[in-house]
């Protein structure tokens, strides 16, 4: 009777650390609007429901967006980066890349670039070669090139999302 008492803790002491340790992993996202982020290239950007649009006919549109992280979600946990919009000049695509500013120098780092060509909605998931552990202590963000109005079609950029 003792020895099934005891193999019954043990494997209830097992199954409990099991639970707990499970809780502990949570899937984490989150989803940041270009309202949040800073446009940069021409006077002729503008703010709507459509997010972030460039109307010049002449200047491409730089936008750049802060990638906050913390000791909760850190940017070399982001497993998944989407960046959402609207291309509306069919002979320019939309260029997004992934970047860190240094925190201890001048300058940064960006990996491989992502495009969409044609009008239409677009999806980028550019490179996260410098959202690493090696790079933890450097300031993360996102860059979106939109390029000129075409027509009355101008592109825009919506937001981007990320989640481990």
């Amino acid at each position: 009777m003792r020895m099934k008492t005891v193999w019954l803790f043990a494997v209830g002491a097992m199954f409990a650390s099991v639970a707990v340790g499970a809780s502990n992993a949570e899937a984490l996202h989150k989803r940041e609007s270009a309202m949040a982020c800073f446009a940069r290239g021409t006077t002729d950007s503008w703010t709507s429901s459509a997010g972030l649009s460039n109307y010049s006919t002449t200047d491409n549109l730089t936008i750049n967006c802060a990638v906050n992280d913390d000791d909760r979600f850190k940017k070399e946990d982001v497993a998944t980066l989407n960046m959402h919009g609207y291309n509306g000049n069919s002979s320019t695509p939309i260029y997004a890349v992934a970047c860190v500013s240094y925190y201890a120098s001048n300058g940064g780092a960006c990996g491989a670039s992502s495009s969409a060509a044609g009008v239409g909605n677009y999806t980028l998931s550019p490179a996260r070669t410098y959202w690493t552990s090696t790079y933890a202590s450097d300031f993360g963000f996102v860059q979106l090139t939109l390029g000129t109005i075409s027509g009355s079609s101008a592109s825009s950029f919506r937001g981007f999302y990320i989640s481990n």
